[in-house]
């Protein structure tokens, strides 16, 4: 098998080789024939995921992953939000972590989602914690001043439905993570 040249690819800003065995990175998923038992990486706009040539075709195997960050207003009404995961499937979980600074405060927020369950754990008013069954995020700098979020998924968008009680102010900053 002859070996493609390392290239830089622009819109990952990766260094690549494009079909070396055991591991390597390719930023196109493979449509290639390669030895049985070849496996390589896929990454492009943040997912990863992993291809192995069985029986003369390229399977993808283990989980995919996609992750990204946003910020939200926490002046914004209650409302929807869309997230574009990318990985073409229904997520089987899903990990949010928030900030948000109150005053001279850090507040911090850390859920997760399994399609069916959601258990999240928060500052209630910093340094005391509390949790939830229901929302993902859940941002209380003040107890009568709050935005929080519950959360449904498709194969395209991680559905968020923010409710906001009072009259919080200032940017919570999230990261996401969700694996197929």
């Amino acid at each position: 098998m002859e070996r493609v040249r390392p290239h830089f690819h622009k819109e990952d800003r990766i260094s690549e080789i494009d079909i070396i065995p055991d591991g390597q990175t390719v930023a196109v998923v493979p449509n290639w024939q390669a030895p049985e038992g070849t496996e390589v990486t896929y990454l492009a706009s943040g997912i990863f995921r992993r291809y192995k040539m069985v029986d003369g075709t390229w399977r993808q195997v283990g989980s995919s992953f996609a992750h990204g960050v946003f910020t939200k207003n926490m002046a914004d009404a209650s409302a929807g939000q869309n997230i574009a995961h990318g990985l073409g499937v229904i997520p089987k979980f899903v990990e949010m972590t928030a900030f948000y600074l109150g005053g001279s405060t850090l507040f911090s927020c850390v859920g997760t989602y399994d399609g069916s369950t959601t258990k999240t754990i928060y500052t209630y008013p910093a340094p005391d914690g509390a949790s939830s069954t229901t929302d993902i995020l859940r941002l209380i700098p003040v107890s009568s001043n709050i935005q929080a979020a519950t959360i449904t998924v498709d194969a395209t968008n991680l559905i968020l439905a923010w409710t906001k009680t009072s009259s919080p102010t200032g940017n919570a900053y999230i990261h996401w993570k969700a694996y197929a």
